[in-house]
């Protein structure tokens, strides 16, 4: 990775950060592997407290081993890595503790056989073409990375870019929320062969308000959001720059 990086001409310390970054993510790809599905799992049957709590112990563990490995033990970039890799287990072991304790796969458990393996064609139709639009809409922040090693000053445009791709992600987990509510209603409604229920009507309005409150926030802490990130006065400037951008485009995020 560090080759092809350099040959794209991005900045060495930057790039040799990332590789770092990435090696001691790795396993985090394995956890997800298996905590995404679970949550579906989990959501179908209408349960997301366990989901929601798991995720908030998984935080808070987050927070204070966060801190011992990178404040204390000087971890830096590895550590907090690796950080992310323990917490998303931490997450997953929850989550499987809790199903297999109280009992509640087993009314949708199925011995093995044949038939697990029919039916698939369908459902590659559905996965396939979402997979490759969910890599592609991920794949243009990446692209956007690269960019920014390119231009002038590339540490401080990367790390401005770096916050506004966390905002954005904090800011998307509101309307992601309730799309996954209302795709997991409207599936039972329909399942049971109730399409009068699977109404959108609320669903649209109450997204078009959480569009505008995140555009708000965004124009509102314009000047002070990114000095929760750093200092520096390039990346502060940068980022006060593109938040009232990065606020309209939230209002198509959440439509």
């Amino acid at each position: 990775m560090f080759n092809i990086m350099v040959y794209l001409q991005q900045d060495h310390n930057i790039t040799r950060l990332g590789q770092r970054y990435l090696i001691f993510s790795l396993f985090d790809l394995f956890t997800n592997s298996f905590v995404h599905p679970i949550r579906i799992y989990l959501r179908a049957q209408g349960i997301t407290r366990l989901v929601a709590l798991a995720s908030l112990f998984g935080t808070i563990f987050h927070l204070l081993i966060n801190f011992l490995l990178v404040s204390h033990f000087n971890f830096g970039v590895a550590g907090v890595a690796a950080l992310v890799s323990i917490s998303n287990l931490f997450v997953l072991i929850s989550l499987v503790a809790y199903i297999w304790v109280s009992g509640i796969h087993e009314p949708t458990w199925e011995k093995l056989s044949f038939e697990c393996l029919t039916a698939w064609k369908s459902l590659l139709k559905l996965a396939v073409p979402s997979c490759v639009l969910v890599c592609l809409e991920r794949r243009w922040y990446e692209i956007m990375i690269l960019i920014c090693g390119l231009l002038v000053n590339p540490k401080a445009l990367v790390a401005s870019m770096g916050i506004l791709i966390q905002t954005m992600s904090l800011l998307y987990v509101f309307p992601s929320s309730l799309s996954f509510v209302v795709s997991s209603r409207v599936g039972n409604e329909l399942g049971a062969k109730r399409p009068y229920k699977a109404r959108l009507s609320v669903a649209v309005f109450i997204s078009a308000i959480i569009g505008l409150s995140d555009s708000t926030f965004e124009l509102a802490l314009t000047d002070k959001w990114a000095l929760m990130f750093t200092s520096d006065a390039d990346i502060l400037r940068l980022t006060s720059v593109a938040l009232p951008i990065l606020g309209l485009c939230e209002l198509g995020n959440c439509s």
